[in-house]
């Protein structure tokens, strides 16, 4: 995790989405944060709002993070269900909204 964070500040991003990626697999909890951001901005990665999705959800529900984390995982899934063409959903983007 603390490799992807030296990595993240240094172009390209590669590294850091590698690196967010296995520390995420070995379960650190504060990888899912970073990978889900790489995802959502396309950074070291394809953007894939599916997969930003199912990260901020499992942020959201994760009860050792920082209550500043999931409020910004609340507003990334209003972001999602607003831009993503896949599942545009406006009442959902204003539910997730309203809660930050």
């Amino acid at each position: 995790y603390e490799a992807g964070l030296v990595k993240n500040e240094s172009k390209p991003f590669d590294k850091a989405f590698q690196y967010y990626t296995k520390a995420y697999k070995l379960g650190c909890i504060r990888a899912i944060i970073k990978l889900s951001i790489c995802y959502l901005k396309g950074k070291g990665t394809q953007i894939d709002l599916n997969k930003a999705l199912e990260l901020n959800q499992q942020i959201v529900n994760e009860p050792r993070l920082e209550e500043k984390d999931r409020l910004d995982a609340l507003f990334y899934l209003g972001y999602i269900y607003q831009t993503n063409n896949d599942k545009i959903d406006l009442d959902k983007a204003i539910e997730y909204y309203l809660l930050v």
